[in-house]
């Protein structure tokens, strides 16, 4: 693999699927967040930006915004992660009634080709030769013009489709895992016995880190959504040590205390040396 390609990843999106502000809520960070542009979060995605175009990580229905941010037209290519409403539903945006792509390879799941083959409104844009479906396999890299992409299936609630994690190897590697369920499932899963042996294993410089909760009490019905919370996570990791990748936290829901920079939640992250996710952030990953 050639591994001398200038390669930029930039964060287009930090929050979970709802944004924020999310629809019909009226709580403290989605009112900031109507007050003043700079409190919202739209859905989270990722631009890889190279030579031979730009890799959109997630179609999210902020689709023209983050284009704009990552300074596109069209992506090269799409990548799914999974079939859960904010990673998929920009999807519609490529067909006729706006953009009218033709032939952009959308690379997904077998499971997750299969919800867009079965759902009407999708399946346009296939037989309309707007998006052409590319099915990975787990665990194998599919060459990207100077860099790699591997999907790594991790566990997260199946109810439509199975999820990877998607992994960019370049200079700098990157591991991008927006939703899994918990650590116990997921380094199962992976044979590793903790988050930092797990990226070890893999060599990885920088991780985008699901963060979606901070803690685990944040919504009455946080059981039927299963995500790690943050603080959860931090007291796996610790503090940031030397030779430690970056690790920075996206998907945030709206009640997450992190969406509030002045947060003791949030002060408490930048004391471990870990980071919070932000809409423009970037990080070159080759040369």
């Amino acid at each position: 693999m050639v591994t001398n390609a200038m390669l930029t990843a930039t964060l287009l999106g930090s929050a979970q699927d709802g944004g924020v502000p999310q629809a019909g809520c009226h709580c403290t960070h989605c009112a900031a967040a109507v007050a003043d542009r700079r409190f919202e979060r739209t859905p989270v995605s990722l631009a890889l930006q190279s030579p031979s175009g730009i890799q959109l990580f997630e179609a999210t229905r902020s689709l023209s915004r983050q284009l704009a941010l990552a300074g596109a037209h069209t992506p090269t290519a799409i990548w799914l992660t999974h079939a859960h409403l904010g990673h998929i539903d920009g999807l519609g945006q490529f067909g006729t009634e706006a953009m009218n792509t033709q032939g952009i390879p959308l690379h997904c799941s077998p499971a997750v080709a299969d919800i867009i083959r079965t759902t009407p409104v999708w399946r346009t844009l296939l037989d309309q030769g707007n998006l052409l479906l590319q099915e990975f396999c787990s665990d194998e890299p599919v060459e990207c013009g100077g860099f790699t992409i591997t999907p790594l299936e991790v566990p997260h609630r199946d109810d439509l489709s199975d999820m990877h994690a998607l992994q960019v190897d370049a200079e700098q590697k990157l591991l991008f895992l927006p939703d899994h369920d918990s650590w116990g499932a997921t380094l199962a899963a992976v044979d590793a016995t903790d988050p930092r042996d797990w990226f070890q294993q893999l060599g990885i410089d920088i991780v985008l880190l699901d963060g979606t909760f901070w803690s685990s009490s944040e919504l009455p019905r946080q059981v039927e959504v299963p995500h790690p919370p943050v603080s959860e996570t931090l007291e796996l990791l610790g503090t940031r040590r030397e030779g430690d990748p970056r690790i920075v936290f996206v998907h945030l829901n709206h009640t997450n205390p992190l969406c509030n920079p002045d947060s003791s939640e949030s002060l408490e992250l930048a004391r471990t040396g870990w980071e919070l996710g932000y809409e423009g952030l970037t990080f070159q990953c080759g040369s």
